[in-house]
């Protein structure tokens, strides 16, 4: 697509997997969102870039930045991510407040200045002037970028897609009562460093004075070392994001267990909490547990919740309906309860369930109730309104989850062993996001290929398209471990780190095969953790993001050999060492409950 396309073209979007062709979603968002969204959305960023220039400069006055404001921006990039929100009210108020809270921040500034008797900074970004009214040629199309090639441009765009990822999982955070003041700094730093571009290079030239022009500062955003820097850089701070959320998730819900979660409805009422978030669904276990025959189970990336002891305590919680995010047009529509969506992913909302779905936190969705007040009583009618189901499902079946760091490290002794012995010949990390593209049976394939005298470990939603098999396991400790949710990738990180001190070398040199498939901005955060990280010889799939150009491509093959998924048997081989795949041994998944193992 040519720059004059892009330009007149009705929106345009690349930041999630599924953009049109791999190049960019032009008329109408594949995940739903309407040209008018995507406007509002890229109006968004901008006034998010909008408040970091002033944020920005009220840290340069010496003061710190207000948390309130903070937590504005990561709530407001939330609602940007891919399949949260599709409302035009929503997105208006979110607007709204970020024009209302900058110029707040722009008043605190100009007063620190005044109470200095000293002149202000010019700020030389035109976002210290954006308004809500921009038009899309200033909020889209950024001329000056354009100008120094899509390389530059489409860095800029990764790192903002990083920060959107980075800022969903503050947003957890602060939900929880605590801060992450690492990723509310960098999130300001980045935002603000993407504006603050300098004048237009001129050509390099000689004079008496040495070579002129050409030249950038390591601060230049138009620099393409200075912003893959930068990629890195937000990489590195996302872990910290993630390891102060995983720290709240276990002091306030207790460390992740291997447990058993039934997959099979029971007789009963019943809501379905579908997201992220397990502060709702702990809110939504304590509204209901007086209430009798009314039954809550966990959907999509919310499976793992199972394993925290603070929420799988609640008898009324019995288990897990449905699978990924793209079946819940299905799932939703066979669930005869009420259901809550509280983070991405929320697919356009179906008239067989419209009536019977809600929405809290950054979801919207036009003529769904939201309930942003923390009042679940309209959840809970609805639930009681509804049938629920009328009997037990036969036979029951089960998943395994709970396999975070805490549960690998209390049996780190026994895996060890394990691989000394020969018993365990290498590790692979098979996960991510899922999605509709049929590209994606790979990972099952892969899965299935995998021999059995290696451990998988797996997490987000992109478990599903292997928890179905059932691996069996190697003296004990299964071959299957789920780690958890896309935030859970610290704890297969801290695994890896465990493992490498074990065996007295570097994580690049453990038998670890990392086979990623990605889908929206969360994955695209924790892919620039992993890289800032140096982890190599990693591969992506099913297909690559649309903002990598070719000189990108080469960057991340050249420094960490980066690679696309081609074909199941012809990856495993080489993961493998060039040989051929062994014996393999995973079976259609158990019915009976599954033994949890003990720690060593």
């Amino acid at each position: 697509m040519t720059d004059v396309e892009e330009t007149f073209s009705p929106m345009f979007c690349f930041q999630c997997e599924q953009t049109m062709g791999g190049v960019a979603c032009t008329q109408s968002g594949r995940c739903g969102k309407s040209p008018r969204i995507a406007y509002l959305q890229d109006e968004i960023i901008c006034g998010m870039k909008s408040m970091a220039v002033w944020l920005r400069a009220l840290q340069q006055s010496g003061q710190a930045v207000p948390p309130e404001y903070a937590e504005l921006l990561c709530y407001s990039a939330f609602v940007t991510l891919t399949n949260v929100n599709f409302d035009d009210t929503s997105h208006r108020t979110c607007l709204s407040r970020l024009a209302e809270k900058r110029d707040e921040v722009r008043h605190l500034v100009e007063e620190e200045y005044r109470r200095k008797a000293a002149a202000m900074p010019a700020l030389t970004s035109a976002f210290a002037e954006w308004t809500p009214e921009w038009p899309q040629t200033k909020t889209r199309i950024d001329v000056d970028i354009r100008r120094r090639g899509r390389t530059i441009a489409s860095l800029q765009q990764w790192i903002i897609y990083g920060l959107k990822g980075m800022a969903s999982y503050s947003y957890h955070i602060q939900r929880l009562g605590r801060r992450c003041e690492g990723a509310l700094n960098h999130i300001v730093e980045a935002l603000a460093f993407l504006v603050c571009l300098p004048p237009v290079p001129t050509p390099i030239s000689r004079t008496p004075f040495g070579m002129m022009g050409g030249l950038h500062q390591a601060d230049d955003p138009s620099d393409q070392e200075a912003l893959f820097n930068m990629v890195l850089k937000t990489g590195e701070v996302n872990l910290e994001t993630m390891r102060v959320l995983d720290q709240c998730h276990c002091e306030t819900f207790g460390n992740p267990e291997p447990t058993p979660v039934r997959r099979t409805h029971v007789r009963g009422h019943c809501i379905a909490v579908s997201g992220h978030d397990l502060l709702d669904l702990r809110d939504v276990l304590e509204a209901t547990k007086d209430i009798p025959d009314l039954k809550v189970y966990t959907h999509g990336e919310m499976l793992p919740l199972s394993g925290y002891p603070g929420l799988k305590k609640y008898p009324h919680f019995v288990g897990h309906y449905g699978t990924a995010w793209q079946n819940q047009t299905k799932d939703f529509s066979n669930f005869p309860g009420a259901i809550l969506m509280n983070t991405n992913c929320l697919m356009p909302v179906n008239e067989l369930y419209r009536d019977r779905i809600f929405t809290c936190g950054p979801v919207g969705f036009p003529g769904v109730r939201h309930l942003g007040d923390g009042n679940l009583r309209p959840l809970i009618d609805r639930a009681l309104e509804l049938p629920g189901f009328p009997d037990d499902e036969t036979p029951e079946r089960f998943y395994t989850v709970g396999f975070g760091h805490h549960a690998i490290e209390a049996v780190a002794g026994k895996v060890v062993e394990a691989v000394k012995a020969g018993k365990i010949r290498r590790f692979f990390l098979v996960g991510g996001c899922d999605g509709f593209e049929p590209s994606r049976n790979y990972y099952t394939e892969f899965a299935e290929r995998i021999p059995k005298d290696c451990v998988v470990l797996t997490l987000a939603c992109g478990k599903y398209r292997l928890n179905h098999l059932d691996f069996g396991d190697i003296d004990g400790i299964p071959r299957l471990l789920d780690c958890g949710q896309c935030n859970d990738a610290y704890s297969a990180i801290v695994v890896a780190v465990l493992l490498s001190k074990a065996f007295g070398c570097g994580v690049n040199d453990l038998p670890l095969s990392i086979i990623l498939s990605w889908f929206e901005q969360k994955a695209v955060v924790i892919l620039m953790t992993l890289l800032s990280l140096g982890i190599r010889n990693m591969r992506i799939g099913p297909s690559l993001p649309g903002f990598f150009t070719p000189e990108i491509l080469k960057m991340l093959k050249d420094r960490f050999n980066l690679m696309p998924i081609r074909t199941p048997e012809g990856d495993l081989a080489e993961c493998l060492g060039g040989g051929q795949p062994a014996a393999t041994s995973t079976e259609t998944a158990t019915t009976a409950p599954p033994t949890t193992p003990a720690p060593a």
